[in-house]
């Protein structure tokens, strides 16, 4: 069974298993063009997206606004509240934008430029040296402890945390303790 290249991207972008598995009973049975109807609706489509916002999506979202004329409620209804109002009227700002100052050019090439996510690295605020002096002791204390076979006495990361939290440092985190004394 023959489907379009955009069809097959894009299901293949899914992890979803239900369209997956409809799509492989669509196979089994040659009347497709009636399956494929009733199979890929844009629900079942907007149910399957991932938190990224995908090229595809991007693309409708500018496609709604620009073509049909859909406000940015309208919008993020549509797509069933997954996509937040102010990322839809960024991205039909930034592409009226980029078909402002480039022309035709620019906004294409604004339609299909990836999305690039930043993971920033951030510094721990909570984390103060007194607190890592204090967990990097503990560390060393349990080292020592290993070295002299007093397993049973070697303090967890939930008791280095309780530890904190009596000495008065209330504001830091369980996971900050254990990433810290992980490292």
């Amino acid at each position: 069974m023959e489907i379009g290249p955009q069809l097959s991207t894009l299901i293949d972008n899914r992890r979803d298993g239900s369209i997956v598995d409809a799509l492989h009973k669509a196979r089994s049975i040659n009347r497709h063009n009636d399956i494929f109807s009733k199979v890929l609706t844009l629900q079942q489509i907007n149910q399957c997206c991932t938190k990224m916002i995908s090229v595809y999506n991007r693309k409708r979202i500018i496609n709604m606004h620009f073509v049909q004329g859909y406000g940015y409620k309208k919008i993020r209804k549509f797509l069933n509240h997954q996509i937040d109002v102010k990322t839809i009227r960024r991205y039909c700002n930034d592409y009226a934008e980029a078909l402002e100052k480039g022309g035709k050019e620019a906004a294409d090439h604004y339609l299909y430029k990836e999305v690039k996510y930043t993971a920033i690295s951030r510094l721990r605020t909570k984390l103060t040296p007194e607190i890592r002096t204090l967990i990097e002791e503990c560390v060393n204390a349990n080292l020592a402890k290993q070295e002299k076979l007093m397993g049973k006495q070697i303090m967890r990361k939930t008791d280095i945390f309780e530890l904190l939290r009596n000495q008065g440092f209330t504001d830091i985190s369980y996971q900050s303790v254990c990433k810290y004394a992980m490292s």
